[in-house]
């Protein structure tokens, strides 16, 4: 496969040119599917605006979007964004971190929105001067093992990105998309709501997160962005029941983002005529750094990069990132934005190299480097994935345990259902066979999943000694 040129899209700097763009281009078309009505793009349009008459009256408020259902919420994003407030994008079901305590916030929720919606007035003059350069939203680094931190983007960091995203990999008219990822995350906020509506696909909203696999055969999307965890359980899926009951027959394409996409799932899937394409993004990056190509793509990488960014790797193998994209700095937090952008580049923290054809390939995280008591490195990713090839291991997590004060590997393998646990241990024996310095000491088979984050990283520090 050889690289092909970028497809062509519009460039613009904020989120108020980004719905008036698609107003123009897609007015009566479906942009929401919810469960019980559809919502035009007009309406959508007319909805934000409707909206940004009331947030316009405070400029530069910081405002908590306590928001479940994912309708409300995109309406409520785009209209405090346009209307030059501060989006904080949080799990809606947790309070909001320290951070923000001396900061007087408002909140809304669903109640709010929804009244706010059928009672202000229309916006009929254009909001303030949009200021593209300014914080416009704050997220959270979605971290596995310490705290995240508050991320402060702007609406040209997220425009750019989503322009080169979809310079990159194909947003068409007409793609039916399933919600899946809060909207709260980079990844959801960028390409799994942005980005359809900026390309005029249709959004389908579930009764609720818990019957995404049921309700997936009804709504028959073209399009899903998952993490790696729920394109596997489609897989299974699929294997059980049949491509037809499992996704509605029209699925083509999965976009994997959160996680690293297994090689075995790319190319088990593809049997079935979908393409899982892996990615690489950081919140910090809004979020995308790298994608696969639809006609261009490598299985087990994380693609090439966008054009909104450079991306270079250091002497120690840690990936750094310059571009449009990257974030104004952590709110609060001065000391960890200058330790984190230097010099313009920003440390990612993780770990990975460029293969010859330039595909980015993701080995593991920094910080999740294992040192042991005589000096030797272990990064436990690169254990993971030979453990996780196997064909009944659905997941695996490399840790260490302390004994007398001398460290010692571990692991944990979540299994499927039919897996034989003396097949798997051989199997794991054998790579502990291969491993230089420390061997793996225990070996724990699970049938239940591991613990993770909203966007499908396992939780190492619950694993941490």
């Amino acid at each position: 496969m050889n690289n092909y040129p970028d497809y062509n899209v519009p460039v613009y700097n904020n989120l108020y040119e980004f719905i008036k763009f698609s107003t123009k281009q897609f007015g009566d078309r479906i942009a929401f599917e919810l469960p019980d009505t559809t919502v035009t793009y007009r309406e959508f349009e007319n909805r934000v605006m409707n909206l940004v008459s009331h947030f316009a009256e405070v400029n530069r408020r910081y405002i908590f979007l306590k928001i479940s259902n994912p309708f409300l919420f995109a309406v409520a994003y785009y209209a405090v964004v346009i209307s030059n407030n501060i989006a904080i994008l949080y799990d809606h079901k947790k309070e909001l971190p320290k951070v923000f305590d001396s900061l007087v916030i408002s909140i809304v929720t669903d109640d709010i929105i929804d009244s706010f919606i059928h009672t202000c007035k229309k916006c009929t003059v254009k909001p303030y001067v949009i200021e593209s350069n300014a914080v416009s939203t704050i997220l959270f680094s979605s971290g596995t093992s310490a705290e995240p931190k508050a991320v402060m983007l702007t609406q040209r960091n997220i425009c750019t990105n989503v322009i080169a995203g979809m310079q990159k990999y194909l947003y068409n008219v007409d793609m039916r998309y399933v919600n899946i990822l809060p909207y709260y995350h980079a990844f959801g906020l960028t390409c799994d709501l942005i980005a359809p509506l900026y390309s005029g696909g249709t959004i389908c909203i579930l009764q609720n997160n818990l019957s995404f696999f049921s309700e997936l055969p009804k709504l028959k999307p073209n399009v899903i962005n998952v993490p790696p965890i729920i394109a596997m359980g489609l897989l299974s899926r699929i294997k059980e029941k049949g491509i037809i009951e499992a996704t509605g027959g029209a699925l083509r394409k999965i976009l994997c983002g959160g996680a690293g996409l297994s090689e075995t799932i790319s190319s088990d899937l593809r049997k079935h005529e979908i393409y899982a394409y892996g990615c690489y993004g950081i919140s910090e990056c809004s979020p995308c750094v790298t994608v696969n190509r639809d006609e261009y793509f490598k299985d087990g990488s994380a693609g090439i990069p966008l054009n909104c960014n450079e991306v270079k790797i250091a002497s120690d193998n840690e990936i750094l990132i310059k571009g449009t994209n990257v974030m104004k700095g952590y709110f609060k937090n001065n000391i960890e934005t200058q330790n984190t952008i230097i010099n313009g580049w920003l440390y990612t923290g993780d770990l990975g190299y460029f293969d010859k054809k330039g595909f980015l390939f993701i080995i593991g995280r920094k910080s999740n480097t294992i040192i042991f008591e005589d000096g030797t490195k272990c990064v436990p990713e690169t254990i993971e994935k030979q453990i996780n090839v196997y064909k009944d291991v659905v997941e695996s997590l490399v840790y260490v345990e302390k004994q007398f004060d001398e460290s010692y590997l571990c692991v944990k393998v979540f299994v499927n259902d039919t897996a034989d646990e003396t097949d798997v241990k051989n199997h794991i024996n054998i790579i502990n066979s291969g491993l230089n310095n420390h061997k793996i000491h225990n070996i724990t088979i699970q049938r239940k999943p591991l613990e993770k984050t909203s966007t499908g990283k396992i939780r190492r520090q619950l694993y941490e000694y």
